[in-house]
């Protein structure tokens, strides 16, 4: 069913031979993505090309043999962290592993925060594409607080920011929300880091009330029309409530249910919960909820958006006027009944919706996971009904690991997305594939990469070429219809999209 199942790879000896290909071999087995991240480029400067009369970037195609983008603003999605192999390992980002990449945060500057769950760490995916870890000492137990080296994560899911600079982190596992500050030391705000199947209500402490799973989160910044201190708003998925973090002024913060129908708890303090999931519009104390694993909130912060898994459909909630809607999807229980359908925003269908968020257009993308891509639903005039519902990247109903033209790429149960509103870029935790990967315009993706490029060494490292060789052809041996990869034989020079030509020449400063 997948094309990731049994990936055959190439023998140790085989793996040592490539590692001896020349560079241009290399350029010519990897195609346009390892191209990008060959650096052993280097540029040549003065030399121009006309923008508008760009048809490649490279004077190669790519490893599936499609054609490359005719036009800069074409949409792609590419590798930009991790490869085929789940695991952990820091390093240059295309030979890094992760295990897997569900949530993420980027900061200004194009650097990464990456919650990498089973790991139990947060890693950090510099602006020069070197994975390192942020917090975290890969241990679950026990429950702890403390340095970065010494503090324990159980299967982090997500990662936020609050507006002092410190992150907010959703422990799924520990049943706990962590504060993670800049020295990445972590300090638990919410929950208590026990068993699951928990609840015990609203609390004015945090760390006193009892979570149960709670996955995404998204923060209401400060001095906002609809909020005057920082929020945390939280997807607290088993006890299928939507909850918020409010800061008490101490450094402490109130647990508060913004909707859902609590759980009646049982005699056991671990016990089996008597839940109330469903879906039900109206107000928000008798709104129920199945299984959500997604939340944003709208720019100007007055609306939350909700990605529920379990009843494959998005929520919208209106925090003035306390309802909720449905904004898209039909409600299909379960990841047997979800099912795939493109249109109109009350009549498409999703299956296993994860994370979302927006773009600065006000669209909504949703990792819809078991339907393997992405998924775009347009605005209409009102705030709690979207417009459309597309798929923006994949082929829908088909795993795979596959870089390329939006709508052929491919995705293996995508779970964490982000939005780089200030690149126009998305990045997909891709958690099957163990990677995260960048879905937007060519030309902006050029731009991420041509960065790392031109001011670090970290690619430069034929191992990696290696490694992207031996996968392709794995796709190669599982696809036998797929076509070969070919370059045209040239100087050795790519250009950009900016004009600006790559020589395969040694480079001589880092």
């Amino acid at each position: 069913m997948s094309d990731n199942t049994n990936t055959p790879h190439d023998s140790d000896a085989e793996r040592g031979e490539a590692s001896t290909l020349s560079r241009r071999e290399m350029l010519k087995s990897l195609g346009m993505a390892g191209a990008v991240c060959a650096v052993g480029l280097t540029a040549v400067k003065g030399a121009q090309a006309a923008l508008p009369t760009l048809s490649t970037p490279f004077s190669v195609a790519t490893n599936e043999g499609f054609p490359l983008p005719k036009s800069p603003e074409e949409i792609w999605s590419l590798d930009y962290a991790g490869n085929l192999f789940p695991g952990m390992r820091n390093g240059p980002a295309l030979s890094a592993f992760f295990y897997p990449a569900t949530g993420m945060y980027i900061e200004d500057n194009g650097s990464i925060k990456v919650a990498d769950a089973r790991n139990s760490l947060i890693r950090n995916i510099s602006n020069l594409g070197d994975v390192t870890i942020f917090s975290g000492s890969m241990q679950q137990y026990p429950f702890k607080d403390g340095s970065a080296v010494d503090t324990n994560f159980n299967s982090p899911n997500d990662i936020d920011k609050l507006s002092d600079g410190t992150y907010v982190v959703g422990d799924r596992e520990n049943n706990a929300i962590r504060r993670v500050f800049a020295d990445g030391s972590v300090k638990t705000i919410a929950g208590q880091g026990n068993c699951k199947n928990k609840y015990n209500g609203d609390q004015s402490i945090g760390t006193q009330a009892l979570l149960n799973r709670p996955l995404t989160l998204t923060v209401a910044r400060e001095n906002t029309a609809w909020h005057t201190v920082d929020t945390v708003y939280f997807c607290d998925r088993d006890n299928q409530l939507i909850r918020k973090l409010v800061p008490n002024g101490d450094g402490t913060f109130a647990v508060v249910t913004v909707a859902g129908t609590p759980p009646t708890p049982g005699a056991d303090p671990c016990g089996a919960l008597t839940y109330y999931p469903g879906r039900v519009d109206g107000p928000t104390a008798t709104a129920k909820f199945r299984g959500a694993c997604g939340i944003v909130l709208s720019p100007d912060q007055r609306y939350l958006y909700i990605a529920e898994r379990d009843n494959n459909i998005v929520r919208c909630i209106d925090l003035m006027n306390n309802v909720v809607s449905t904004y898209a999807g039909v409600l299909m229980v379960g990841q047997k009944q979800g099912a795939f359908v493109d249109g109109p925003a009350n009549e498409a269908r999703f299956n296993g919706c994860s994370q979302i968020d927006y773009d600065n257009a006000g669209n909504l993308y949703v990792a819809d996971r078991f339907n393997h891509v992405i998924r775009k639903i347009t605005p209409s005039a009102d705030p709690m009904v979207g417009k459309m519902v597309s798929t923006y990247a994949g082929v829908p109903m088909q795993s795979g690991r596959i870089s390329g033209p939006a709508s052929k790429a491919k995705f293996y149960e995508p779970w964490g997305l982000s939005v780089d509103r200030k690149n126009n870029l998305i990045f997909i935790g891709d958690t099957a594939n163990s990677r995260v990967a960048v879905i937007g315009p060519y030309k902006a993706i050029w731009a991420a990469f041509v960065e790392r490029v031109n001011k670090s060494r970290l690619f430069e490292y034929q191992q990696l070429m290696a490694l992207y060789q031996n996968y392709y052809r794995g796709e190669q041996m599982r696809d036998p219809q797929m076509p070969k990869s070919y370059a045209s034989e040239s100087t050795g020079e790519f250009s950009a999209p900016d004009g600006t030509l790559f020589s395969d020449a040694p480079r001589s400063t880092y």
